[in-house]
């Protein structure tokens, strides 16, 4: 196959198929804005293990970023919901003091992606 024949080929499917983001990805690219608005240092966010439901749009995870004084926090666990159309996605983060809360908050994190 030429590649000019081969190019129109995957430009057709992109037209029947939509080559867009998956709702997926939509729905972790707007809790991750969410995360990001709640952080001191936004720049340097650092996002790990990941978690959806596509189906319910839920999103959970870690993120781990400066605080105030320039050193990281460490993880903090954070959940979040999006659905097309929603202004922005509904977003909550660990940012709990004592130990027994953050056992608390993580076992809601859990919960919900599971």
């Amino acid at each position: 196959m030429h590649l000019p024949n081969f190019a129109m080929l995957v430009a057709s499917i992109c037209l029947v198929t939509g080559c867009g983001p998956s709702k997926e990805d939509e729905a972790i690219a707007a809790v991750k804005v969410g995360v990001l608005d709640q952080l001191k240092d936004p720049g340097s966010a650092q996002f790990t293990n990941i978690r959806t439901i596509p189906a319910q749009g839920k999103v959970c995870g870690e993120v781990n970023s400066k605080n105030s004084f320039g050193g990281y926090t460490g993880k903090q666990k954070f959940k979040g919901v999006y659905a097309e159309g929603m202004p922005a996605a509904a977003v909550d983060i660990q940012e709990a003091a004592s130990l027994v809360d953050k056992n608390v908050f993580d076992k809601q994190v859990d919960d919900f992606c599971s």
